[in-house]
């Protein structure tokens, strides 16, 4: 069976095994700051377990990894995704559809919001029968997955392919997870220069102590220099630019902040192992919003995040490779009733997204 995995600024430092970090809050990508995040070696997410750079990769992690209150992975988180058609299964969560006995739930395409920036969107069902008297039984709803599965195919497989799982039914973050996944191997340039990574990227995100959902999208931006600061290192810097926040019914949110240039992040570049040899990559990353409060205030509130990608392809020649990848964001307290308008106590706003990104988007 064919398994399938299936943001903003961002400034990060990559080392090939060794190297990386964050960058600061800014309408600019310049005055790079280094001092509000100490990044240490970072542990890689489960999946492959022997990577190399001519395998493929599969890493799978919690919705909330990157998020304070963080939990086992292995506990009740999306860790298998697969495509059969026009459904996917998702393996393995709680209420979220009638499970096989393997712990999946068929999820279909959603019939309000069938995409989002590109990627497709499903949901799995409302309801499910009791197996012995048929009386529908409400899961924890709204269950949503983005998928993305790249144009470009290895061995008649996609290259890259992501797969963000969150549902809004919790009072707090709830349940979820993501999966992304390279097929084939990376070839890497090992005379420095620099690379431009660029694409769409589409996430959920929920709420603490609130249950919601609602649906995000951005052009992202990743450019590394693999000639970096020497010694083997490669840094990286990014982007969102034009982020935008839509409820389930796909309507604009107004957030009620600056505008939407103002969710940024900060990366404190430093010396961790962020880009190894098999093109995989992660980084802490420290993101701000800007806002005003009742008072007419501005405000900025930080949170904690990983981004989360693997590089594919040979960065060399032709297309130039493609870079897929995940961003698991706690934002932070926000003050106002719900996000949208100023109010009188704080919630907690956690997300998660995907992007495939390449060498030749526009």
């Amino acid at each position: 069976m064919q398994k399938s995995i299936l943001t903003f600024a961002l400034l990060t430092a990559l080392a090939a095994c060794g190297g990386g970090g964050t960058n600061p809050f800014q309408t600019t990508e310049d005055n790079i700051d280094n001092s509000d995040l100490s990044v240490e070696s970072l542990v890689k997410l489960e999946g492959t377990e022997n990577p190399s750079s001519t395998s493929d990769i599969y890493r799978y992690g919690s919705a909330l990894d990157g998020v304070d209150d963080q939990q086992d992975p292995q506990n009740g988180y999306v860790s298998l995704v697969t495509i059969t058609g026009n459904e996917i299964e998702v393996c393995c969560l709680a209420f979220d559809g009638n499970p096989a006995s393997d712990g999946t739930s068929v999820y279909t395409r959603d019939d309000v919001v069938a995409s989002l920036n590109g990627y497709d969107v499903y949901e799995a069902e409302i309801s499910t029968p009791d197996f012995l008297t048929s009386d529908a039984i409400a899961q924890i709803t709204p269950y949503k997955a983005i998928v993305g599965v790249s144009s470009n195919t290895v061995g008649g497989l996609p290259q890259t392919r992501f797969a963000v799982v969150r549902t809004g039914g919790y009072i707090g973050y709830g349940f979820g997870g993501f999966v992304y996944e390279r097929e084939g191997g990376v070839v890497l340039p090992t005379n420095g220069g620099e690379a431009r990574f660029a694409g769409q990227y589409a996430g959920m995100r929920t709420f603490n102590p609130i249950g919601d959902l609602e649906y995000t999208q951005a052009d992202l931006v990743i450019d590394i220099d693999f000639g970096g600061f020497g010694n083997n290192t490669q840094t990286v810097k990014g982007r969102f630019e034009n982020y935008q926040v839509f409820d389930v019914n796909g309507n604009v949110v107004q957030t009620g902040f600056i505008d939407t240039d103002d969710y940024q992040f900060r990366i404190a570049i430093s010396n961790a192992d962020t880009l190894d040899d098999n093109g995989e990559m992660q980084a802490e990353v420290l993101p701000f919003i800007r806002y005003y409060d009742d008072q007419g205030d501005l405000q900025t509130t930080s949170g904690t995040g990983m981004f989360y990608g693997v590089l594919a392809g040979d960065l060399n020649s032709g297309t130039g490779g493609e870079l897929v990848g995940v961003l698991a964001i706690d934002w932070g307290s926000v003050y106002g009733d719900d996000l949208t308008q100023p109010g009188t106590r704080t919630i907690g706003v956690s997300e998660t997204g995907g992007f495939i990104l390449s060498r030749s988007w526009p």
